[in-house]
């Protein structure tokens, strides 16, 4: 149960855009006999598509490392889906990498989104290159592991970009291809913050069913060792 009334929000607030996005995957759940299907839904696209943000909305979740490629930044969370915000520094990309068992929604929310798209051609073989593709504000996209790998990125070396990811159910960790494209490592994921709250890259939180925006953040637990 959310703390706060989230159906009474401004439909521009983050608050509003969490409580359909949560209503939308539990009803993808039921339909799915408790398991989620890994396909674009057309209902998340619209959801993401018709948002449109106050000035602020996401304010509280934005933080822009100076150093590394970008940040990943915890707004909500349950059982079926993690809702992150990506903060992407000047001219700064994700390595190539995959969404295991997990579907990716997301929206471009300010600046622009290069995204490289791949084939994987297996252990100790390069990716093969399916599209280069450009996405402006509003856009949204969709990828899962049938679709491809891809690395992501801003194009821009004078302003910051902000995209906003729908991963459902939540990716745990994933693989991510080395600088020659040929090797591979299993990278745990970790949040640099957690519903607003700096985090030091402590790894992913313990999920509590339809946490929200207004929840305080679960104490982190003991660290796994983080592959790098």
């Amino acid at each position: 149960k959310k703390t706060n009334d989230q159906s009474m929000a401004n439909p521009g607030s983050i608050e509003a855009l969490v409580a359909d996005i949560d209503a939308r995957v539990n009803q993808l759940v039921a339909e799915g006999d408790g398991k989620l299907l890994i396909q674009k839904d057309a209902g998340i696209c619209r959801l993401l598509t018709n948002w449109k943000p106050d000035p602020g909305a996401y304010d509280k979740y934005t933080f822009v490392a100076s150093q590394g490629t970008y940040t990943r930044n915890l707004i909500a969370c349950s059982e079926s889906y993690d809702l992150v915000l990506l903060c992407w520094g000047r001219g700064k990309k994700s390595p190539i990498h995959d969404h295991p068992g997990a579907n990716c929604h997301l929206r471009i929310l300010a600046g622009s989104i290069v995204e490289e798209l791949f084939t994987d051609a297996g252990e100790g073989l390069p990716p093969a290159p399916l599209k280069h593709s450009e996405m402006a504000i509003g856009e949204v996209g969709y990828i899962n592991d049938a679709v491809g790998l891809h690395s992501i990125g801003n194009p821009s070396l004078e302003h910051d970009a902000f995209s906003l990811h729908l991963y459902s159910p939540p990716i745990r960790s994933c693989k991510v291809l080395l600088d020659d494209a040929c090797s591979r490592r299993t990278a745990a994921v970790t949040f640099h913050s957690v519903f607003g709250k700096l985090t030091s890259h402590q790894p992913t939180p313990p999920i509590a069913p339809s946490s929200s925006p207004s929840d305080p953040p679960p104490p982190p637990p003991p660290p796994p060792p983080f592959l790098s």
